[in-house]
């Protein structure tokens, strides 16, 4: 890519009471054609430290790697020069699931959080990152399809979506759920309409869905794995549940408890295995009997987990 530098800005106010040892996301900016997002966090060893990384995340293209300079600020609101100021010139960001760089030190939760020192306003933090590509390495675009475009894809039904339609091929669908086959080929009131309604469902989320089920299969990401492992354990569609699983098994910044509750919530018996087996000492089963999920996990799970602290006291 030639040209002008591309340049990005992502301001983002965040809830103070959003933030904890799991990975919070801002929205994403797209910039040279990738999809860019702040993340912020505390440290799972010290919970007072708090973490801040510019996220390069997967998307519709492929790269072979970026040169990158950023600045993340945390804005104080009551005097711009105890703004925290943190920047990086020139570092790669190679193409993985999600390559990010940052501060695993960026700043002092407990002068975060308290209110005489204006970082908080409108129980709000606000960061603001300024970032440019300074080379770009064998990039391409994926092309995807359009269901919102009648004339792009073949399609013979128009499932509306929050008032919107979205065109898809019954036949494809149906080989791939056994719940849209039986909507479209069972005795249902929908088999003979050209229109369906889809209720309580969110039209990006099933746009999303779309992508990764059609070919070239558009990869999951840490924003999106949430929602389509709902959508395919709520339309049964196996290829994506079983894509949803992989990604859980290979994904490094996913906590082994948020996984276990995964694979519990949505019969995913391969990636419940696999947590199991990275349980090698009984202070990972205590740690994991301290996370936010445990709560969350049925009496079966944690039946297996008690199953395998015996074998490891043993």
């Amino acid at each position: 890519i030639s040209g002008s530098v591309p340049h990005g800005t992502i301001r983002w106010e965040v809830d103070k009471d959003s933030i904890s040892e799991d990975d919070k996301f801002s929205p994403t900016v797209e910039v040279g054609g990738m999809p860019w997002a702040l993340c912020l966090i505390k440290d799972s060893n010290d919970d007072n430290i708090l973490q801040a990384f510019l996220h390069q995340i997967e998307g519709d293209y492929e790269v072979q790697s970026v040169d990158t300079s950023y600045e993340i600020n945390l804005i104080n609101h009551e005097d711009d020069t105890k703004t925290i100021r943190k920047s990086v010139w020139n570092t790669q960001y190679k193409f993985v699931k999600i390559s990010s760089w940052g501060f695993s030190n960026f700043a002092k939760w407990s002068d975060v959080i308290d209110e005489g020192e204006g970082f908080i306003k409108n129980d709000k933090v606000t960061l603001h990152c300024e970032f440019s590509l300074l080379k770009i390495r064998g990039f391409r675009k994926h092309l995807r399809f359009n269901f919102t475009d009648p004339n792009e894809v073949s399609c013979d039904v128009a499932l509306v979506i929050e008032g919107e339609k979205i065109f898809v091929n019954k036949g494809y669908l149906s080989i791939n759920s056994s719940v849209f086959q039986a909507m479209f080929y069972g005795d249902f009131s929908e088999k003979d309409k050209k229109e369906i309604e889809l209720k309580d469902i969110k039209k990006e989320e099933f746009l999303e869905m779309l992508n990764v089920i059609y070919p070239p299969h558009k990869k999951i990401t840490d924003q999106s794995v949430n929602f389509l492992a709902k959508l395919g354990d709520r339309y049964e569609i196996d290829i994506l549940s079983k894509a949803v699983e992989q990604f859980l098994i290979d994904s490094e910044s996913v906590p082994i408890s948020a996984k276990l509750l995964y694979a519990d919530q949505y019969r995913l018996y391969n990636l419940q295995d696999h947590c199991i087996d990275q349980m090698t000492k009984p202070k990972d089963v205590k740690d994991l009997k301290n996370s936010i999920h445990f709560k969350y996990l049925s009496e079966e799970t944690i039946d297996v987990l008690f199953e395998k602290l015996t074998k490891l006291i043993d």
